[in-house]
């Protein structure tokens, strides 16, 4: 009798303490807490800004960008994802390498046909082409961030796959270890593959925490705790996205496409440059006529490369829109997948603990619902990656405070958004011994200056930079015979480095 109860004693307690022990309870909580961030650690805009102040030197910090992106390609390549979900395989293969930095972003200035010392158009085309490739290298910092925090997430929803193996192992074995051996040793397989799994993944982790600290110069022995982003992106943030003022917005606002302005404004000018080198110290310089066609041929290959540099960001941000959206469905997709696998395996968890069903069914929709938490992770900080493309492609850091706020109305209170050549028109004032040009506009405060530059060669060019007179400049009669019908072209100069050209 006393033998008898001493086993229900111990028992009960062996219950109680599985129970309380179990890692089956609170299991949403659990998983959606790792997508939950701590204070005091450092988020992307954080670590944007270190970049920034740390990657002065653009030419190491691409060096930094090729060391980095080779140790994360090894450590990728090594890697084949067995349990831990197909997802996970996909998302490997999109990122492999990384989205590839243009080399003429990081690459010097061609400045072989130009006389350097002369040319001013060279300085801020090498100044538009640095803020080109640090955008570019932050933009692989970006996708190396998101890399990181999901893998830290999958390492985390590992040991809960593990753990409920474990516990189910150890249920089976002290209850029916003959009756379940298939299962047990299905168990033991599957919990040797996850820890194989997890050494190939948190080896990949430091890899890539090691790759950001080499994009950013930083110590290996510098601590980084990198902040989990719960923000779920939705699909009616792409909602009625005008693109065709998409493209333009991206275009004005392009560091890329302004190299190549002025890299187009520094061939012209060594064209004229050439031109006047007629004559040398020592007599004249029978080499000028191949010299100037060589310079006209090296202008008009500089202006093909501004239109083609034109279409290329016009057409790269409707891709990377497309990308976004698809990014952007299959993360919806991947969250209902996930809720709905979730609410199965509670529902199996509340009929066993109302004595309704057997635990099997919960052990079995537990791990189904772990996974699918993974796919969910892996196709969150895929779309924020794909954010990040979109948002280096349309020149535009979008916020994402107030849901409500999709992209195009974040981007219609922006000053450059709505921005054409019919928004100015230039006004001529024919007066007695001169002729007045003037920019008549609702925008002049965008407005760095405008050059005046006439079809009659003969008159030169007029330029002015001062916004309370609309940008008036005057050619009096002394200049050259004043004649009723000017014409030619304004070139306006924005504040944000963009040209725009209105005839006249």
């Amino acid at each position: 009798m006393k033998n008898s109860i001493k086993k229900i004693v111990v028992a009960a307690l062996l219950v109680s303490t599985t129970a309380f022990a179990s890692p089956l309870d609170g299991m949403r909580n659990n998983l959606e807490g790792n997508l939950v961030t701590t204070s005091n650690r450092v988020d992307l805009v954080e670590l944007k800004n270190k970049a920034d102040e740390r990657n002065t030197d653009i030419d190491v910090a691409y060096e930094n960008y090729l060391i980095a992106k080779k140790r994360v390609a090894i450590a990728r390549a090594a890697f084949n994802p067995i349990t831990t979900g197909h997802l996970l395989g996909i998302s490997l293969g999109m990122t492999f390498l990384w989205a590839p930095i243009a080399v003429e972003a990081v690459t010097s200035i061609p400045m072989k046909i130009y006389n350097v010392s002369s040319n001013k158009h060279l300085a801020k085309a090498a100044l538009y082409n640095t803020k080109d490739a640090k955008l570019a290298i932050n933009n692989e910092l970006a996708r190396l961030y998101y890399d990181v925090l999901t893998h830290e997430v999958l390492l985390k929803s590992i040991d809960k796959e593990v753990e409920v193996l474990f516990y189910q192992q150890d249920l089976l074995e002290k209850n029916a270890p003959v009756a379940r051996k298939a299962t047990i040793d299905y168990n033991k397989g599957q919990i040797i593959a996850l820890k194989m799994e997890r050494i190939d993944i948190y080896n990949l982790l430091k890899e890539e925490q090691a790759a950001l600290k080499t994009l950013l110069s930083l110590n290996p022995d510098v601590a980084l705790d990198f902040a989990q982003n719960n923000v779920v992106l939705k699909k009616s943030f792409l909602d009625n996205l005008d693109e065709e003022k998409l493209q333009d917005f991206a275009l004005i606002n392009s560091a890329k496409f302004k190299t190549n302005i002025h890299l187009h404004h520094a061939a012209e000018a060594n064209v004229k440059s050439v031109q006047w080198s007629i004559l040398t110290f020592s007599g004249l310089n029978f080499s000028w006529k191949s010299r100037v066609r060589i310079a006209k041929i090296d202008e008009g290959v500089a202006e093909l490369n501004k239109l083609s540099t034109a279409r290329k960001v016009e057409s790269e941000v409707l891709i990377q829109k497309e990308k976004l959206a698809s990014a952007l469905h299959l993360a919806e997709s991947y969250a209902d997948v996930s809720n709905s696998s979730m609410q199965l395996f509670e529902d199996n968890y509340n009929l066993y603990q109302e004595k309704q069903k057997p635990i099997d069914y919960s052990f079995e929709t537990s791990i189904g619902a772990i996974r699918d938490f993974r796919n969910k992770v892996i196709a969150h900080y895929n779309a924020w990656s794909a954010m990040e493309d979109f948002s280096k492609s349309t020149s535009f850091n979008f916020s994402f405070k107030n849901e409500n706020d999709n992209a195009q109305k974040q981007l219609e209170k922006q000053a450059f958004y709505d921005v054409s050549e019919n928004d100015f028109k230039v006004v001529v004032d024919n007066r007695f011994e001169s002729v007045s040009l003037s920019l008549k506009s609702n925008k002049l405060s965008l407005v760095e200056k405008v050059v005046y530059q006439f079809n009659d060669s003969s008159y030169g060019t007029l330029s002015s930079g001062y916004e309370r007179s609309k940008f008036e400049a005057t050619m009096n009669s002394a200049q050259g015979p004043v004649i009723g019908n000017l014409s030619g072209v304004a070139v306006i100069v924005f504040k944000n480095g963009h040209e725009l050209t209105v005839n006249f």
